[in-house]
């Protein structure tokens, strides 16, 4: 019996320790928001000080947007009754912001001050506010204790480290691309023959792409993306006989990323992706002769594109939404060629992985 007095005196000095005292400050995000946006749950609780019956001022470099009161708690959550809403656009899902601990609202007999009102039995004592009097939004009874628990997820905010992490929801839209650029002056000749082939040779792959994020947590479709890429290509070839070979081909995608086991609203975070695209394009193809006969010639033929490509990739966002991806394919492609002066149609099949790496910034 006295061992276990000792201790419960241990946990109690230990727990009063940590709590937190008037004008005590801390940096929180929002987890999850009722419909009226007067109930939250953030991602802070006992572990951090917060008791269940504080009262707050949430506040951002504008000012204060809201009073609230702890009405449940767990270890590293709890939930909030909301009082007096000054900003609501302020209150939702995914907002950072700071608290502040204050004192327990008080009665003031100044009508325009109130927020009980004057003819409700208030109990100032009590740190449940339904005995301060205060209305309890709708929706307050929707968190239920279960989702303060840490064996379930919190909606897609889960804990990180809140003080790198910038949750970038907002930022619905997304720009990114790539560039590889090599060019040489070739020149194949054989001693014997006496004969030279001067040409130019280079590889150019420029891609620019764009993406929209859907920005609602709730919804299923959240954890998907749609994409569009247009594709430059431009390949030039000097065989060691003097035969050369050259493309050109443009190639547009239309596609979606699936982010199966995160959305894609955080910054300091890896977030894989699957891939789809379906692509359409155009395509140039000429062939010069070399040594290899004694014509010369040249020739040149237009062709159309179609393919499609599945794949994975992971996204990684610094700061202000820069970020960058790495992504691997497989594409599939047909090539379909006009007909030649032989009345001739060629195809040419192309298949095979394709790997990207490329910059974006999200706005």
């Amino acid at each position: 019996m006295k061992r276990s007095l000792i201790a419960l005196t241990f946990l109690t000095l230990i727990n009063s320790s940590i709590a937190l005292e008037i004008d005590e400050k801390l940096t929180f995000r929002i987890l999850k928001t009722s419909a009226s946006r007067k109930t939250v749950l953030i991602n802070r609780g006992a572990e951090d000080g917060v008791e269940v019956g504080n009262h707050s001022k949430f506040y951002l470099s504008i000012g204060v947007v809201a009073r609230a009161v702890v009405i449940k708690l767990s270890p590293t959550r709890s939930v909030w009754s909301v009082y007096r809403l000054v900003n609501p656009e302020y209150i939702k899902s995914g907002e950072l912001m700071k608290l502040k601990i204050s004192e327990p609202i008080k009665i003031s007999p100044d009508e325009t001050r109130m927020v009980i009102a004057e003819n409700t039995n208030v109990n100032i004592n009590s740190n449940d506010p339904r005995d301060l009097g205060i209305e309890m939004a709708d929706g307050a009874d929707d968190l239920d204790d279960v989702e303060l628990t840490e064996k379930t997820k919190a909606g897609p905010y889960q804990k990180m480290n809140y003080e790198m992490t910038e949750v970038i929801a907002s930022r619905q839209f997304e720009v990114f691309g790539t560039l590889s650029y090599s060019n040489y002056s070739s020149n194949a000749f054989e001693e014997e023959i006496e004969d030279e082939f001067p040409s130019e040779e280079g590889i150019t792959s420029l891609i620019i792409g764009g993406e929209y994020y859907f920005n609602d947590e709730k919804a299923w479709y959240s954890h998907f993306s749609l994409n569009f890429t247009f594709k430059y290509t431009a390949n030039d070839i000097l065989n060691y006989q003097g035969s050369a070979n050259g493309d050109r081909g443009i190639e547009y995608f239309f596609g979606t990323h699936w982010y199966p086991t995160t959305l894609p609203f955080f910054t300091f975070k890896f977030l894989p992706y699957i891939s789809g695209y379906y692509s359409i394009g155009s395509i140039e193809s000429s062939f010069i002769t070399g040594a290899e006969t004694t014509n010369e010639s040249s020739l040149t033929a237009q062709g159309s594109v179609t393919a499609m490509s599945l794949g994975v990739g992971a996204k990684y966002y610094l700061t202000k939404g820069i970020g960058l991806r790495a992504e691997v394919l497989y594409y599939n492609g047909v090539e379909e060629f006009d007909v030649d002066d032989n009345d001739q149609v060629w195809t040419r099949n192309r298949s095979g992985p394709f790997a990207m790496v490329a910059l974006g910034y999200r706005f």
